[in-house]
């Protein structure tokens, strides 16, 4: 994989290859950005630009031939070390960090620069972040440090102004399933629909690439449209992880958005749910758009406590639920 073949981050991309095309190489970079949006794919082939061996020959672009890029490509080059918390971690840790300081110094074996990855820089933790800003405080001749993060506040503000930042955005569907058909060799419907997922920017669509995404989501959705026909029931999902329950309510999210969509353009063009869409008329029908919208108010707000505070989970579902009741008995 090279530069190229990275999609959706075109003027990102002409940052880096204009560094390494003017060789104005900063000794530490943060790749900022939404999650699972190619951050850490990117720092990648970074460095396996950095250090190819036909870099600069045809185009401003690892060849991914030769033997530099082949052994990054396999995770066993020498000088490229991607750091990340220990197995039954949370965090990478303080001794990892030093670790790392030893190295920083050392020349390298057999590349033009050593690269230390740090993706997900928001787990290392306080006393390893301090440590980290002393070695950006004292950069090394012939080694660079390439930070990942998703949550820059997490991150101390003396190691951000010690870092080049590198801003990555969020990706249009139309091109997270064009990657999701390419890298994946998913079909173009569930493609599309796990596009739309990730614009919601809560779910790593990635673990859901290997599953029969239209059959699951369509359970989903008619397993939610029994619990408000059966309210007696349990919600189905109130007992799954925090990652499970984010799936869902994305689900569901796309289902209301729909529903709003056909109440007020009357049109099936822009609606993600195409396969429904006779169920989403049907169901539609039974709401004014007020309604609706207060329903994806609750279910965005049940999202955003799960995804973002430690929120007890059984309990921001129910008031979700309660709420999303009230509304279809008042609709």
């Amino acid at each position: 994989m090279s530069f190229k073949q990275i999609l959706g981050h075109k003027d990102t991309i002409n940052i880096l290859q204009n560094t390494l095309l003017k060789n104005r190489l900063a000794h530490a970079y943060l790749f900022q950005g939404p999650e699972g949006v190619g951050k850490l794919f990117s720092a990648i082939n970074f460095a396996k630009a950095i250090n190819c061996l036909n870099m600069g020959k045809d185009s401003v672009d690892c060849c991914d031939g030769c033997e530099s890029c082949k052994k990054i490509n396999s995770s066993s080059h020498i000088d490229i070390n991607i750091i990340k918390p220990l197995k039954g971690k949370s965090g990478v840790s303080i001794e990892q960090i030093r670790q790392m300081q030893s190295q920083v110094s050392l020349r390298p074996y057999e590349a033009r620069q050593k690269v230390f990855l740090i993706p997900d820089a928001e787990l290392v933790n306080n006393q390893a972040q301090s440590a980290l800003l002393k070695t950006l405080e004292e950069p090394a001749a012939g080694s660079i440090i390439i930070l990942t993060t998703s949550s820059p506040e997490s991150l101390l503000g003396t190691i951000i102004s010690r870092c080049q930042v590198v801003k990555f955005y969020h990706l249009s569907p139309g091109v997270n399933s064009d990657i999701l058909s390419r890298r994946f060799g998913i079909e173009a419907d569930s493609a599309r629909f796990l596009s739309h997922i990730a614009s919601t920017g809560m779910v790593d669509i990635s673990t859901h690439a290997d599953i029969d995404v239209m059959n699951e989501k369509n359970r989903i959705i008619d397993a939610f449209m029994g619990f408000l026909d059966r309210p007696q029931k349990e919600l189905f999902f109130l007992k799954s992880s925090s990652d499970e329950v984010l799936w869902c309510l994305s689900i569901l999210l796309w289902w209301y958005r729909d529903m709003l969509i056909l109440k007020e353009t009357l049109s099936p063009d822009m609606i993600v749910n195409k396969d429904r869409l006779r169920d989403l008329e049907l169901c539609a029908s039974g709401y004014n758009s007020a309604h609706i919208g207060q329903i994806i108010n609750s279910i965005t707000g049940a999202s955003q406590l799960i995804a973002e505070t430690n929120v007890n989970i059984k309990l921001a579902l129910t008031v979700m639920a309660a709420d999303i009741l009230r509304e279809a008995r008042y609709a």
